[in-house]
């Protein structure tokens, strides 16, 4: 399927040249031809084609029809400067952020990405209690400045919790108080993007707008409050369905639930003890914390896991809005030729002002099912949705057409004593190198000459 690329959508049925040799005859199965080629001196001289014997086939040919997309981030977050300055480094436009990366440098020293959905509103110290301070916990075990784990990841900030607010003031350069203070760090979500950065050098104040990020995902740090032995720990990637075995602590299941309230945990008759971590649905698991045979002495991160917030928009003619409908799967190719899978959720009723003398659009949404990679940018893919389709067509190889005189086409049918005969086709749709037969007495099974 290699038609060009028509805006805003390609169809693809391929059209293809077809061979320029007419009554020919093959023997045994092939035969050595001569074919017009191209000489130094401009003139054409023979070259040699071989031919031989390909299967009349039976399949169904399905249109294809690619619509250029753009590839988006979900909702697009500001972050304030935290302290007055100048900025002295800056993360580049359109790289994706993950925990611990610096969004900026103010005075030489980073503000950094932390995942959460508690706003950093105070500095915290020891003796504080919340869930912001559990929050805070977790981010820095993950970040492996509790490497002998012995943090307990809870609401309250003890001794254990200064140790490690300090060895991270220690590892980015600064004081070490003990005290984590906010105007260091950015609350996000999930991994994001940069769609603004401030140029080097640009004087700031605090509470001044600083740079924009792009959520690209909400990610929920999972964390196992039993001790023990860790074992069958879930891959990266895998799609969590209710009910989903994320790991076990010892003899104890943890198990993924969806819904909205929490569940304690339970042991059923079959005498298996588990614990349910409430989950929104069509999460996936984004990385892995622990591995089998670790062993927990307190409340750690194991897991995190992703609920993706990129999107495909296509902008669609009114004229093909028809052509859309919630729940249609379709293929998305990525930038790196990759492909993913992809379903609509939204066919837009309202047309897009795109400028005058242009064709009115509604923009299609899509949600891209497969986790993709962390540092795809937001870019220009293209979408890949079924259109028409031909089933059970007979079909040849696009190869054996032979272009006949008077017009139209023929194919070389071989038959079991090695001779040939010339027969006369109507062609219909042409799909991936080969050609639906119309009106003709080839069947499948029957042989064609093609060239080698």
């Amino acid at each position: 399927m290699n038609e060009p690329i028509i805006l805003p959508s390609a169809r693809r049925w391929p059209f293809l040249v077809a061979g320029i040799v007419a009554g020919i005859a093959l023997a045994a199965g092939a035969v050595a031809l001569r074919e017009l080629d191209s000489g130094t001196d401009g003139v054409a001289v023979a070259g040699e084609v071989t031919l031989v014997s390909a299967p009349v086939e039976q399949r169904d040919l399905i249109e294809e029809v690619e619509w250029v997309a753009d590839l988006t981030y979900g909702t697009s977050v500001q972050v304030s400067a935290p302290a007055d300055g100048t900025v002295t480094a800056s993360a580049d436009v359109g790289a994706v952020l993950r925990r611990g990366d610096v969004v900026v440098e103010i005075d030489e020293l980073p503000v950094t990405v932390l995942f959460g959905a508690v706003p950093a509103w105070r500095n915290l110290a020891n003796g504080d209690e919340g869930s912001d301070v559990q929050q805070m916990e977790t981010n820095l075990v993950a970040l492996g400045f509790d490497p002998d784990g012995e943090v307990s990841v809870d609401t309250e900030f003890d001794a254990d919790t200064e140790d490690m607010v300090e060895a991270w003031q220690e590892s980015l350069g600064f004081e070490t108080t003990g005290v984590f203070a906010t105007e260091h760090v950015v609350i996000v979500e999930g991994p994001v993007a940069v769609v603004e950065a401030p140029a080097v050098g640009t004087p700031v104040r605090s509470g001044d707008s600083l740079a924009q990020v792009s959520a690209r995902a909400e990610t929920t740090t999972v964390v196992a409050q039993s001790t023990g032995t860790v074992s069958e720990v879930v891959e990266v990637g895998a799609p969590l369905s209710h009910g989903a075995l994320l790991f076990m602590v010892d003899d104890i299941e943890v198990r993924a639930v969806f819904g909205l309230e929490p569940v304690a945990r339970l042991s059923l008759d079959d005498g298996i003890e588990r614990e349910f971590i409430l989950l929104a649905e069509e999460q996936q698991v984004a990385s892995v914390l622990v591995a089998d045979g670790d062993v927990l002495e307190t409340p750690r991160p194991t897991l995190e896991i992703s609920l993706q917030t990129l999107s495909v928009i296509v902008p669609v003619g009114l004229a093909d809005q028809g052509e859309w409908s919630a729940g249609q799967p379709v293929e998305i190719v990525l930038p790196d030729d990759s492909t993913v899978a992809g379903v609509v959720t939204d066919v837009g009723t309202v047309a897009q002002d795109v400028g005058q003398g242009q064709t009115p659009t509604v923009d299609v949404t899509v949600e891209v099912l497969d986790l993709v990679d962390d540092d795809l940018p937001a870019s220009e893919v293209t979408v890949i949705v079924a259109g028409q389709s031909v089933l059970a067509a007979t079909v040849v190889p696009t190869r054996a057409l032979v272009t006949l005189a008077e017009g139209g086409f023929a194919v070389e049918q071989v038959h079991d004593d090695g001779t040939t005969t010339l027969v006369a086709i109507e062609t219909g749709t042409f799909d991936d190198g080969v050609v639906e037969v119309i009106d003709s007495t080839l069947r499948a099974g029957d042989l064609v000459a093609v060239p080698s």
